[in-house]
Parts: structure tokens; C-alpha cells; sequence
């Protein structure tokens, strides 16, 4: 009995105020879910990098065996030895045109190098090959190392860019222009980013080119075509119209949005919404004209009058040459949206897997203190299988007993 009682005060409520339109209020809600999603942190992958403690050990390595007159190219300190400070002694040596990007790698080697020599401690555990041969074979392999482990570097390093804080903040920027326009990410709408056509009713609204921002469109089924209060979404009066500027409405009805849960936003969440939006577009004929719209059409017209404010989205449906919901605007942008953080995801598995190779490569690095040929195998072999590789970069661990703590780093 309570319930009904409800039920019928319910009624008689929205009865009481006949400017309220069920469609546009149910409309607007899915549009408001949209304009919260701004303010949830995109979940993408994070990515702990460790790439460059690895190069440097690599080149540290590498250094230890370079002959006497590389050696002293560098001073080991950065201050002194940068390339900016050294650029000018090699004006004229045009084949060393990389050196400007490995310069500064090669000068902090040596500083490692320096640190370990000067505590007797690098001597002890990895002495250098005495046998000229030996030293030969050994730099030949660290040549083939170093020069896999930059590849691999690179290849790191473009796939971080697509995770962690760099996909978050392109995800929410993607949101955002969903929301507002092409390149608006601070909350400011602009009349010809934000609104559709030429930023009247009959264009934005009516004519359907809807769909340019999501903000065009709570304006097409909230705000009327001339200015007085509008009740049509919420109650409180919006006064805005469009034959004024509606722009001010568009933060007064994001205010009035009813606040979510929060939460990370995921792919899933937003095609979520784009999928809830796709079962709100209605189809309305009118003669040989069919519309596809939210909010309320009335006697077949959507003039911008009281019961009679929607949004039409007719431009991108029709025939074959039409590209349906993901033509639309800002539906495209929350597409893109989903997928960097997706993509976040994926690249974030590229990333460990290449991390895995690039440590394998380490062991093998240090495998050439010892003559082992196991090094040789793990350059033809990174491009290959990553299990194999650091089961037997496990083995060369389990051998070099006086180097513990490197090993229990390896693979992890």
C-alpha cells in the first residue's frame, strides 16, 4: 500500500509541472553520465621501467673492455664531458654523426666504470681478458649486445609512451573534447568548437547535425530556441535560449547532473555509455523524412518550443554512404577515448615481454667476463622465445655465485 502511495505522489508531481518532458529528462540523464566521466581517472596500464639502469650496466660493461685510447675520450663527468662541452673537438668527424645521442650514455659508462675501478671491487670479480684473443671475441659479442639492447631501448620506450600518466591524460583529453569541442580541455565551451552548424537552433538542433559535442546536444533538448526558463530537463529555470548565447546553460546543467559513483573509467565503461546512447536514439517520421533524435518531437517538428526541443542526428544515417552512431562527433572521441586505454593495456604487455629480452641480454653481458658462449646464443635467440631466454639467463646466474645481487635482479 505504501508503495502505491508513492507511486501516485510520484505522478502527481510531474503532473504538476507540465514543462517537464519525460523523453528530454531521461535523455539528458544519459548525457549526464557522459559529462561525469571527465572526472574519473582513465585506467590505464602502469609500466615500471627499469630500461635505463639496464643500458647503463650494459655500457658500463662495454666500456670496461674498450681499449685504452676510447677510454679516454670521456671524462666521466657530466659537468666537463657532456656533449655539449665536447661536441666542438669533433666538428669535422662527419662519420661520427650518432655520437651527438650517444655521447652523454658513453661519458656516464665511463663514470660507472670509475666509481667501480677506484673500490678494487670491479677488478676482483670480473677481471678484464688477458689473452688479446680473448678480448677480441669478447668485444666483438658486447658490440652485438649493446647494439640489441639499444634496439630494444627504442622499441621500450615507444611503447611507455602509450601507457602510465602519457595514455591517462590523452584519454581524459579525448573525454573532454567529446564533451566540449575539438581541442577545449579546460572546461571553457567555445560557439564554434562546441556548437554544431552555425550555432543556431535550426542547425545545431534541428537540422540533424547534432552530435558535434555532447554539450551541443544537452543545449538542443534543454534550452529553447528563444530565451525565458525552460523547465523542459530540470526544474530551477534554465533562462538561457539560443537565440542569445546558450553557453552559460552548459555548466548550469552539468551542475544539475546527479553525481556518480566514482571509479576508474575503463574501455568497457565507455562503450558502455555508447552503447546506452544508441538505445536512446529514437526514429520519428515525418511525411518521407525520418529523424533520428533525442529528446521530444511534437507533430513531427522539433521547433525549439516548449515540448518541442530535440536533437537530431539525421545527417549520419540514411543509406550505405552513412557511417551511423560512430560517425557521430563526439562519439568518435570517446572511441578514441577507449581505445588508448585499451591500447595502454596491450602495450603495456609488449613492454614486459621486451623488458624480459633486454634483461636476458644482461646476463649475457656479464657471461663475457667469462669467456661463455652462452652469450653468443642470446643474440641470435632475442628476437625468439622469452621463456628460453631467461631459463638460461637462470642458468648463468646459478654460475656466477660471486655476483649475487645481479642475479637477483635478473628475470624479475
Amino acid at each position: 500500500m505504501l508503495v502505491r502511495k508513492i507511486t501516485m505522489f510520484a505522478v502527481v508531481a510531474v503532473a504538476a509541472d507540465a514543462a517537464i518532458e519525460a523523453e528530454n529528462v531521461a535523455d539528458f540523464h544519459l548525457l549526464c553520465e557522459i559529462t561525469q566521466a571527465e572526472k574519473l581517472p582513465p585506467k590505464t596500464a602502469e609500466v615500471n621501467d627499469e630500461t635505463s639502469s639496464i643500458i647503463a650496466e650494459i655500457n658500463t660493461i662495454n666500456m670496461s673492455l674498450a681499449d685504452e685510447a676510447w677510454r679516454n675520450l670521456f671524462t666521466g663527468d657530466a659537468a666537463t664531458g657532456n656533449w655539449d662541452k665536447k661536441a666542438k673537438d669533433y666538428e669535422q668527424a662527419t662519420f661520427k654523426d650518432d655520437w651527438a645521442q650517444k655521447w652523454n650514455s658513453w661519458n656516464e659508462a665511463k663514470a660507472n666504470l670509475k666509481a667501480k675501478e677506484e673500490n678494487k671491487e670491479w677488478e676482483q670479480r670480473f677481471p678484464r681478458p688477458q689473452s688479446p684473443t680473448m678480448l677480441k671475441n669478447a668485444r666483438s659479442k658486447l658490440e652485438s649486445i649493446t647494439v640489441e639492447a639499444a634496439r630494444l631501448e627504442d622499441l621500450i620506450k615507444s611503447q611507455l609512451q602509450n601507457t602510465g600518466a602519457a595514455a591517462s591524460t590523452m584519454a581524459n583529453q579525448k573525454v573532454k573534447e567529446a564533451i566540449y569541442g575539438e581541442g577545449l580541455t579546460n572546461y571553457a565551451p567555445e560557439k564554434g568548437k562546441t556548437l554544431a552548424g552555425d550555432g543556431t537552433y535550426g542547425q545545431a538542433c534541428a537540422g540533424g547535425k547534432s552530435g558535434k559535442t555532447v554539450a551541443n546536444d544537452l543545449l538542443c533538448i534543454c534550452v529553447l530556441a528563444t530565451a525565458e526558463n525552460s523547465d523542459e530537463c530540470v526544474t530551477n529555470s534554465i533562462s538561457e535560449g539560443w537565440n542569445s548565447n546558450p553557453l552559460p546553460a552548459i555548466a548550469k546543467l552539468i551542475q544539475k547532473c546527479p553525481a556518480k559513483a566514482g571509479g576508474p573509467l575503463t574501455a568497457a565503461k565507455l562503450h558502455g555509455m555508447i552503447s546506452a546512447f544508441a538505445s536512446r536514439l529514437r526514429s520519428h517520421k515525418n511525411v518521407a523524412s525520418v529523424y533520428q533524435h533525442l529528446g521530444k518531437m511534437s507533430a513531427g517538428t522539433c521547433s525549439g518550443a516548449t515540448g518541442q526541443l530535440c536533437a537530431t542526428y539525421t545527417s549520419y544515417f540514411g543509406d550505405n554512404t552513412k557511417g551511423g552512431i560512430t560517425s557521430i562527433p563526439w562519439v568518435k572521441k570517446l572511441e578514441e577515448a577507449a581505445n588508448i586505454i585499451s591500447n595502454s593495456h596491450n602495450a603495456a604487455a609488449t613492454t614486459e615481454a621486451l623488458k624480459a629480452r633486454l634483461r636476458a641480454l644482461r646476463v649475457s653481458a656479464w657471461t663475457i667476463y667469462n669467456g661463455n658462449e652462452e652469450a653468443k646464443s642470446a643474440i641470435t635467440n632475442t628476437k625468439g622465445n622469452d621463456t628460453q631466454q631467461l631459463q638460461a639467463a637462470a642458468k648463468e646466474c646459478n654460475k656466477l655465485k660471486s655476483n649475487k645481487s645481479t642475479c637477483e635482479t635478473t628475470g624479475k
